[in-house]
């Protein structure tokens, strides 16, 4: 091999190299974690809390958290900052903020293979529950699905509280984190007002492009937020082939109500 091709060779071999991730930039809080603050949550209670995270895909099969290690912080200010900008991040589920007094009071437990835990000897108080559930799917929506699940509980002294911890959030700045979508199921009885019917769609138009219920639900929220609404109600989603008025040739489509709680 002459030497124009042993530096082509290696310029090539260069060139395929795979990039490395760019490092996460450091966490930036607009809050700190005070001693005040934490104070309540420092010493053993009598409380307990006993729960179950699960997340259920697109064609009804349950994925549930086994193994996974789940996190119970107090639900401070300073917590709830860092939960809105970088703790419901799948990317970044396993940093903490830069705190001292946070990590001391952090508390965490690992998943049984039903996806259930449990914690005790808790002290009363508003709780930030985490965890996550993500599967690989097939060929039509390849790729990690799933992400952070997580809910803020307010615990009573004394008593053993149930959580059913199946809410995917995402971080302050995606659509799906500011507007909830739920179904008839998840709104229970709890009271709302209807604004109007919203719809999102994810449009095939010209058959080169690829299309998703998620992009689809993402649209959804959008509208809603659009209209400064609490919440997506009564949410269905559904896939059609060619439509005229729709103007696709394949498409999934998404409705709901926009509603603000009572």
């Amino acid at each position: 091999m002459d030497r124009v091709s042993i530096i082509l060779t290696m310029v090539t071999i260069v060139a395929c190299a795979p990039t490395a991730p760019a490092p996460p930039q450091p966490m930036e809080l607009p809050t700190s974690a005070t001693d005040a603050d934490y104070a309540p949550f420092a010493l053993p209670g009598t409380a307990s809390l006993s729960g179950q995270a699960f997340l259920t895909t697109r064609g009804g099969d349950v994925k549930v958290a086994a193994g996974r290690t789940v996190t119970l912080d107090p639900a401070t200010p300073y917590a709830r900052s860092w939960f809105a900008k970088y703790g419901s991040d799948l990317d970044r589920a396993g940093e903490l903020p830069p705190s001292p007094t946070f990590e001391r009071a952090r508390r965490s437990t690992v998943a049984d293979a039903q996806g259930k835990f449990h914690f005790e000897t808790l002290p009363p108080g508003a709780y930030i529950v985490r965890t996550t559930v993500t599967w690989e799917t097939g060929a039509q929506y390849s790729g990690v699905q799933g992400g952070v699940v997580a809910a803020v509980v307010d615990i009573p002294d004394g008593k053993t509280s149930e959580l059913i911890l199946n809410t995917m959030v995402r971080p302050v700045g995606s659509v799906m984190a500011r507007v909830p979508l739920l179904s008839k199921e998840e709104i229970g009885s709890r009271p709302y007002t209807k604004l109007k019917e919203v719809s999102g769609i994810s449009c095939n138009m010209n058959g080169g492009q690829s299309i998703s219920v998620d992009a689809a639900r993402d649209d959804l929220a959008r509208s809603a937020t659009e209209l400064k609404a609490d919440a997506v109600a009564n949410v269905i989603c559904k896939s059609g082939g060619f439509s005229l008025t729709k103007n696709c040739i394949q498409y999934f489509q998404c409705v709901g109500d926009a509603v603000t709680w009572n």
